[in-house]
């Protein structure tokens, strides 16, 4: 199990270094990525609550605008894959999704819960980049959204994972991939309550899955 911080994911230069680590390791054996947000995302998705929280609306949609652009740019900069097209249409959904739900919470106010849904989402866009980084590189990967992955309970913004309860997914989604000689690429940060609601482990709780 590999995991790989904000700062590995800064840009093409990085994630190509990364890449490398990755083919690296891939010869001599099977590997599983944990990968956090592109560096510096987080804290703007952070950022974006705080201004609807204040109710600064376009301020907060600028910077989600901002982030859309530099992440459909990397894309472009680190594929040139037909299939490419396929992540960049992900991607716009994504950002379609969290725009939709940052137009409701502006309206009904933010929670703990709210909250966790907005800032999970640069692990969610930068594991799909990344993805296609190795595929880019020869080497066939996945993207996971650990909100469908790893059972945590409800305490929102410093969630503890339920191990036990995260066995079952692990089987059924990981060894499949892995098994298959696939990379892969979990979203760190992130997991899931019993009712379904997205958590985040708090910062620095993506190493949490390479412990299991």
């Amino acid at each position: 199990v590999m995991k790989f911080g904000g700062a590995s994911l800064a840009d093409r230069k990085n994630i190509e270094k990364t890449c490398n680590i990755v083919t690296t390791y891939k010869k001599k054996d099977k590997v599983v990525l944990i990968v956090s947000a592109m560096k510096g995302v987080t804290d703007q998705l952070y950022e974006i609550v705080r201004l609807i929280d204040q109710e600064k609306f376009i301020g907060a949609k600028k910077i989600l605008e901002k982030l859309r652009k530099q992440h459909l740019s990397t894309l472009n900069k680190i594929s040139t894959r037909t299939e490419a097209v396929k992540v960049k249409i992900e991607l716009i959904k994504l950002f379609e999704q969290l725009q939709n739900f940052i137009n409701n919470a502006g309206k009904k106010g933010i929670t703990p819960a709210r909250e966790d849904f907005i800032v999970s989402f640069g692990e969610r866009w930068s594991c799909r980049l990344i993805a296609e980084a190795l595929e880019m590189s020869k080497i066939m990967a996945y993207p996971i959204d650990a909100s469908f992955l790893m059972a945590t309970n409800n305490t929102f913004g410093n969630a503890l994972p339920l191990y036990d309860k995260t066995q079952d997914h692990l089987r059924s989604i990981l060894l499949p991939l892995i098994n298959k000689n696939i990379v892969p690429v979990i979203t760190g940060f992130i997991g899931f309550t019993n009712d379904g609601c997205t958590t985040t482990l708090g910062r620095g709780g993506s190493a949490a899955p390479a412990g299991m």
